[in-house]
């Protein structure tokens, strides 16, 4: 007889705020920044653009964002591809509706 796997999947809810390195990339991926396949380069571009710095100003900002990025793939919101000899990010199925952005205040 073949064996049997039974999987239980856990979703815990994570809060984050827009200070944060992670608490930014969730608000690009709630406004359906990474509907579409990006590279590092059009999430830094998309950060200065939005007046959070400049993000691949030094290697630490640029290890930070990749860390965070990492994350959000771990975390079942980012798909990990490679293209030209670079990471690419796209959101996964169903990840803009599991982001829930709260106003402060509203």
């Amino acid at each position: 007889a073949l064996s049997t796997i039974h999987v239980t999947v856990v979703r815990e809810e994570i809060s984050v705020d827009e200070s944060s390195t992670r608490g930014r990339l969730a608000l690009l991926l709630a406004k359906g920044f990474f509907q579409e396949s990006k590279v590092a380069h059009d999430i830094y571009h998309e950060a200065t653009s939005l007046g959070w710095g400049n993000w691949q100003s030094s290697g630490g900002t640029r290890k930070a964002v990749s860390k965070e990025l990492q994350w959000l793939a771990a975390a079942g919101f980012l798909r990990i591809g490679r293209a030209s000899n670079q990471n690419t990010y796209m959101a996964t199925e169903g990840a803009l509706s599991r982001v829930k952005v709260h106003r402060a205040g509203a």
